[in-house]
């Protein structure tokens, strides 16, 4: 039994000071080594912050943007516990701080009193081998026990199956089912079933690009999927929430600074309709998904902009976009509204079909990894600019979406799934002194998926049979990032 089991269970972890804390998760999850390797997301890829001290300096004597990440999201735990408010809203600005109310409703949320030690002990686990598959050491693993002339035999083979999946959720889940996770042993079989499911779900669901309007509705069909899911799905909202929590711990480690109360409102009222689309309250994804974005309607309407519809497809488009942008205030929605209203008629309608299909029934709907990531970084590259100049980047910006869409349009009664084509390929150029004299250069980056199509065309007509079965391969494929206020 772990010290860190003990000190759950004896009531002593919301007591002992952080840096005690940091201590006994180091001790006991050997797992954390593996986020030094992990590679920074797009918003957290520089490292402006002043930081004499971070929990992965504390833990490993230098700096890892991951871990810090990972270890701020577990120290919410002990914040929780401890009903710390003032050391969970740490660095918050005042005027978006969490509230003291909303702070007791994640509390509720996170740690209903029905919670075991060993549910508590699971939570950790959970958070800490949330994003080790962002290890290349650990996927290398995964690869070579999946290619092994006598694949390994699975080491929990009561859990859910593995999706075929490149991403690092995905990884994670397959180093847990070969055996390549210590945090998962020696936990009792009901919660190392639940950390699974949550991994499952999360391998094909990312609650924050939902509510980004980043992924399609085809990835909520896994909530419907998982039998006996309450407590994997509680865990994977849980992750979620204290996932972004931690998000700008390369910014400021001392408290969840983007949990913020419009944030968690956002997330509180994306999980609760999850929920009730997981226990068929809300009939279909399309309808849960859309849901979701009417939340973020009524937000700005309420902010005195118009009230915009899902019941329109250039409108919902729209809703989409302001989703991408994190947008929660009347100006900047007027400013994404103009730009794209600047758009051509193609383009925009080229914008509109893309984000319209759901990947259920209507064709493979493509996910564009990391888009609200690079929309967050181009526009703090043009902070300074004009408002004009602004919107002249955003429409630079919808242009290269449209274009990542690649003709992606609604094709009723064709099968569906997800494909994703990851646009943190253009963050090199919006970082570029090129980019800071003509912005518009964005909208005519080649996509690299473009130049792999050529080239398969012009090896002959065996492409179009070989692309079939690449989409028919992508259907049901697990999609995954970090979320929203950076989760991606």
């Amino acid at each position: 039994m772990s010290s860190l089991y003990i000190s759950i269970a004896k009531g002593e972890l919301p007591r002992i000071s952080d840096s005690d804390a940091l201590r006994l998760f180091a001790d006991c999850f050997p797992d954390l080594s593996h986020l030094k390797n992990a590679d920074p997301t797009v918003e957290s890829s520089s490292n402006t912050g002043s930081k004499s001290w971070t929990p992965s300096r504390a833990i490993f004597g230098e700096d890892f943007t991951e871990v810090n990440r990972t270890l701020v999201s577990m120290l919410a735990v002990k914040w929780l516990l401890a009903d710390d408010y003032e050391a969970f809203t740490g660095g918050q600005p005042e005027a978006v701080r969490l509230s003291r109310a909303s702070f007791q409703s994640l509390r509720e949320f996170s740690l209903p009193g029905n919670l075991s030690s060993q549910d508590k002990y699971a939570l950790l686990v959970a958070l800490v081998i949330d994003d080790i598959g962002k290890d290349p050491a650990l996927a290398q693993q995964v690869e070579e026990a999946a290619s092994a002339a006598s694949p390994i035999s699975p080491v929990y083979p009561e859990a859910p199956a593995s999706p075929a999946s490149s991403d690092h959720s995905g990884t994670v889940l397959q180093a847990a089912q070969a055996g390549l996770v210590s945090s998962l042993e020696k936990m009792p079989r009901e919660n190392r079933m639940a950390v699974l499911q949550n991994l499952v779900i999360g391998s094909r669901l990312n609650i924050a690009q939902v509510l980004q309007g980043e992924t399609a509705p085809a990835s909520l069909e896994v909530l419907q999927q998982i039998s006996d899911s309450d407590q994997g799905f509680h865990i994977r909202a849980t992750v979620t929430f204290l996932d972004v929590g931690g998000a700008a711990a390369h910014r400021n480690p001392h408290g969840c600074v983007v949990m913020t109360e419009p944030v968690f409102r956002s997330y509180m009222a994306t999980i609760q309709r999850l929920d009730e689309f997981r226990r068929h309250l809300i009939a279909t994804p399309r309808a849960c998904y859309d849901q979701v974005l009417s939340f973020r309607a009524t937000i700005l309407h309420e902010c005195g902009f118009g009230l915009l519809s899902t019941d329109n497809s250039e409108e919902r488009a729209l809703l989409r976009l302001l989703s991408m942008g994190r947008v929660e205030n009347k100006d900047t929605a007027v400013r994404f509204q103009r730009a794209f209203s600047l758009l051509e008629d193609p383009t925009r309608r080229a914008l509109v079909d893309g984000l319209s299909v759901d990947g259920v029934n209507d064709g493979v709907a493509v996910v564009p990894y990391y888009a609200p990531g690079l929309l967050s970084e181009t526009l703090k590259k043009v902070q300074n600019h004009s408002e004009d100049a602004t919107i002249q980047v955003l429409a630079a910006y919808m242009t290269f979406l449209a274009r990542v869409f690649g003709g992606s349009t609604p094709q009723p009664g064709q099968p569906g799934g997800l494909v994703e084509r990851d646009v943190s390929f253009a963050l090199a150029t919006v970082e570029s002194s090129e980019f800071q004299e003509d912005p518009g250069i964005l909208a005519s980056l080649e996509m690299p998926w473009e130049k792999d199509e050529a080239q398969h065309r012009r090896r002959g007509g065996w492409y179009s049979a070989v692309r079939a079965l690449a989409r028919f391969l992508y259907v049901g494929r697990s999609i995954q990032g970090r979320g929203a206020g950076q989760p991606t």
